[in-house]
């Protein structure tokens, strides 16, 4: 039995109703005998215990099948444990199976190495290149019109410059952004934003976890001054007219947040947050844990 949270968004444009499902990190965790051949794989499967043997599959396949008849399925990263051939086909199979479904990554996809101790052999471009080769959509960026009413944004904010220079998003995902916010906002559509991990608040926060109680400090960084990563953070945050909810994973916990925004009206600022909503680990606990989203 799956548990779903529900979120309904009213744009009044009429017309048919959009659904989308979320599902977030699902740790898929196999190999076959051609990755027992490659040394990094190798050690991973040597020490890393939790999902092994793909024990977190079937929960991914049921959550899907949950949302088979969405009419987008988004997976907002770590759906693999670390990057594994055997992994790698189950996802692939995924993509073929679900036309419906698009994807942004986490960080988990981008390794080889998971509680070996050891970094990376392949460098990470090298390590990009292996998941572009049969992802479903632009990895570091991939937006949709739905219905007219609603467009969907995916970010990478695992990027190489993040990774390597501690930055959130780059150049290329800043220009596309915003042209994608001016066009929703001058036809009047709304925008939901899907990435792996949250951006800075505003403000220092305190969670529950709505699936098991436990309370602590989730950790979010405000982007330096001068770079695109501020730049793009600035721009969603001062475009709360249209953007009007942020879906992300990551910290295997169900809790909501509000992002301090607002937007310019006839030259005045107005104060309006932005609603963002963390979703569990599908692979914890018994059930599958999915977000499903009306836009009406």
């Amino acid at each position: 039995m799956a548990i779903v949270r529900e979120f309904e968004f009213k744009t009044g444009k009429g017309g048919k109703a959009v659904t989308i499902g979320q599902i977030t990190d699902a740790h898929i965790n196999t190999v076959n005998s051609y990755d027992m051949q490659d040394a990094e794989i190798a050690d991973s499967f040597a020490h890393r215990k939790w999902g092994a043997g793909g024990t977190h599959i079937p929960k991914f396949c049921y959550a899907l099948e949950y949302c088979k008849d969405f009419d987008r399925i988004i997976l907002t990263g770590d759906i693999l444990d670390y990057y594994s051939s055997a992994s790698k086909n189950i996802l692939a199979g995924a993509f073929e199976r679900y036309k419906n479904v698009i994807a942004c990554i986490g960080g988990h996809e981008l390794t080889l190495e998971m509680e070996t101790d050891n970094v990376n052999v392949r460098s990470l471009r090298d390590r990009y290149t292996l998941l572009e080769e049969f992802w479903c959509n632009d990895i570091h960026y991939y937006s949709e019109i739905l219905e007219g009413k609603v467009t969907v944004i995916l970010l990478d904010n695992n990027t190489e410059l993040w990774m390597e220079q501690k930055e959130m998003f780059d150049e290329d995902q800043y220009r596309r952004l915003a042209n994608d916010i001016e066009s929703a906002r001058n036809h009047g559509r709304i925008i939901l934003m899907f990435m792996h991990e949250a951006i800075y608040s505003g403000k220092s926060e305190t969670v529950t976890d709505l699936f098991d109680g436990k309370v602590y400090e989730l950790r979010m960084v405000l982007p330096q001054e001068g770079t695109f990563s501020r730049k793009a953070y600035d721009l969603i945050v001062s475009s709360s007219d249209v953007i009007k909810g942020i879906f992300f994973g990551h910290e295997h916990s169900d809790f909501d947040i509000d992002i301090q925004a607002g937007f310019y009206k006839n030259g005045e600022y107005v104060n309006c947050n932005i609603p963002a909503h963390c979703l569990t680990s599908n692979s914890l606990g018994n059930e599958e844990h999915i977000v499903k989203i009306t836009v009406d």
